[in-house]
């Protein structure tokens, strides 16, 4: 009995892309070449930033009066700050906490230019 694995009934063994590149690899590295400026040039042309950030200008003031009580910090030291920071035209909310020996007010002022908050903030 004869086999059919005679020369002139085999397939010429392919390679495919990966034979093509390793006969020709000038056109492989130029290929790749190629393909990394590509991806540079993709890269660069991204977006810098998707979702940008807006400043935030808070403040936190806190202060320490010790052997005060939650009543005399509320009298001698929130109220007061809470007055003197409600009038600059910049402030947007005031929010204050008054415990034994400590004071907490938080200044949220409304968004503005550069200029206004720094001027605002001295």
């Amino acid at each position: 009995m004869k086999s059919n694995s005679s020369p002139r009934h085999r397939l010429p063994p392919t390679g495919g892309v990966a034979q093509y590149f390793v006969e020709h690899r000038g056109v492989g590295w130029l290929s790749m070449l190629a393909v990394l400026v590509w991806g540079w040039m993709s890269y660069q042309s991204l977006p810098q930033q998707e979702d940008p950030t807006f400043p935030t200008h808070d403040a936190l003031i806190v202060t320490v009066f010790p052997g005060a009580s939650a009543s005399q910090m509320e009298q001698l030291v929130t109220k007061k700050l809470e007055q003197k920071i409600g009038e600059q035209d910049t402030v947007d909310e005031v929010r204050s906490q008054s415990r034994p020996h400590v004071s907490v007010v938080w200044v949220m002022l409304r968004p503005g230019s550069k200029a206004e908050v720094a001027q605002e903030w001295e």
